[in-house]
């Protein structure tokens, strides 16, 4: 995977900056209003912009003597509405550690591409290590990790297991994550 790729997995992985992030939909804020409502310091909230400005998800107006972040996109306001939306999804109601969760599976490349071929059609362990260019083994630990945090269904045929999504706003977050990651 390429640098854009792996910076936006790593912007959008910690819960710290999705909050920044999610503050700064539809309104434009300096790092101080930010750290307020975050209840981080300025150097901290300061650290966290840097990084998402470097990434290409916000971007700095300079002000003097203030300097105001705004998301750079409505792209990254859908994607992180798709965050919400598989956190509240029933399949993780009761779990407080949803959205983590999906950061966790969003976060190694290989899986993102698991996930990306999976939301086309459903697929053996054999069929997805060959397209993902991973060994078996490798590609059976993604989809184990997968479906046990409740991302992957599987269906028994014979001796085979086909994995698929399991809910279907996953398939519109990896759509609006490639769109956004275009942009990038």
């Amino acid at each position: 995977m390429d640098g854009k790729e792996e910076r936006l997995a790593r912007a959008l992985s910690a819960q710290s900056r999705r909050t920044i992030l999610r503050l700064l939909i539809n309104r434009e804020l300096t790092v101080t209003r930010i750290a307020e409502a975050v209840h981080s310091s300025v150097s901290l909230t300061s650290r966290h912009l840097t990084f998402l400005a470097d990434t290409g998800l916000v971007i700095v107006r300079k002000k003097t003597p203030h300097k105001h972040y705004s998301l750079r996109s409505k792209k990254v306001a859908d994607l992180l509405q798709d965050y919400d939306t598989i956190h509240r999804h029933k399949l993780f109601k009761n779990s407080q550690k949803g959205e983590e969760n999906l950061a966790r599976i969003l976060n190694a490349a290989q899986r993102r591409t698991a996930l990306r071929l999976l939301a086309e059609e459903e697929m053996t362990v054999t069929e997805l290590a060959k397209l993902t260019r991973s060994s078996m083994s490798l590609a059976s630990r993604h989809l184990k990790l997968a479906h046990d945090l409740g991302f992957l269904k599987i269906r028994k045929a014979a001796q085979f297991k086909y994995y698929s999504l399991a809910i279907e706003p996953l398939k519109e977050l990896i759509i609006n994550y490639d769109l956004v990651l275009n942009e990038l």
